[in-house]
């Protein structure tokens, strides 16, 4: 929550979406990982954002992001 408003984020990326060019090692979906998930709610936290100076319009923080 940013000034009463839910940012919502993706959390963390799994193997097969950090490299989707390596399919011969990709595993089933109920085995993959969630890699990086601490990363992002860090960086999503209140006091964090306000450290970084982000303003409180911008969307909250993915490290992998399909939407350009």
């Amino acid at each position: 929550m940013i000034d009463g408003k839910l940012k919502t984020y993706k959390r963390g990326y799994t193997m097969s979406e950090y490299t989707p060019w390596l399919k011969n090692l990709k595993q089933s979906q109920a085995e993959e990982v969630i890699l990086g998930d601490y990363l992002s709610d860090y960086m999503n936290r209140k006091d964090v954002r306000d450290a970084f100076h982000v303003p409180n319009d911008a969307p909250g923080w993915e490290m992998c992001s399909s939407r350009l």
